[in-house]
């Protein structure tokens, strides 16, 4: 898995292997609701918990913000660490249980 400024978290059944590249239709938002597991290279889960929106705090005052956004990230995780398990090459692995009614990334009438 891996992703950028929007999560997308990449089945590995559209991918021939780790380090080569994904097909589009494997691609999926994380959405609130999903259950997302991440798991190290040593085989310990590093995050298992459903996704959920959030309040941050900023300038302005509060605001929610989605997994879809690139402000979003999960409560009790560090965003270094969680920009650093996106970001990885080769990616973790990862299982998503998704929650109903899924946006798929070729969607565009269910992109965030």
């Amino acid at each position: 898995m891996e992703g950028a400024v929007e999560w997308i978290f990449q089945d590995a059944a559209f991918a021939a292997s780790r380090d080569s590249g994904w097909r589009l239709e494997g691609m999926r938002y994380l959405a609130e609701g999903d259950l997302l597991t991440i798991t190290g290279d040593d085989g310990l889960r590093l995050f298992s918990r459903l996704i959920r929106k959030r309040k941050r705090h900023g300038i302005f005052g509060h605001r929610t913000v989605t997994p879809a956004q690139g402000g979003w990230y999960p409560a009790g995780v560090l965003l270094d660490d969680w920009i650093a398990w996106m970001n990885r090459k080769p990616p973790l692995s990862a299982r998503l249980r998704p929650a109903p009614a899924r946006a798929s990334v070729n969607d565009p009438a269910h992109r965030p």
